[in-house]
């Protein structure tokens, strides 16, 4: 089986307005997110584990998106860049 490769996004509050992280979406099932506040209102962390599939090779190119509820309807957009090699993720034991 081929590795999950995690990476954690910390999303802080630069502005005045309080924020909440309200949903994450990807562009692909292959992603799975999971949010952590840190601090209420001001900083959250989003984690992000990518598990390539059996049929995923080469460059992969995804997004992700984060909806923000400031007071307002706000969201960011992510890429997620990367390479998978077949081959690598070969371990013993």
């Amino acid at each position: 089986p081929r590795h999950a490769l995690t990476r954690t996004l910390t999303v802080p509050n630069t502005g005045e307005p309080r924020f909440t992280v309200q949903q994450v979406k990807a562009t692909t099932e292959a992603i799975v997110t999971e949010i952590c506040e840190e601090k209420e209102g001001e900083r959250y962390r989003i984690r992000v584990t990518y598990t390539p599939g059996s049929e995923a090779q080469g460059r992969i190119a995804e997004r992700i998106t984060i909806l923000l509820n400031d007071g307002k309807q706000a969201f960011l957009e992510v890429p997620l860049y990367g390479t998978v090699d077949e081959g690598v993720s070969k371990t013993g034991g």
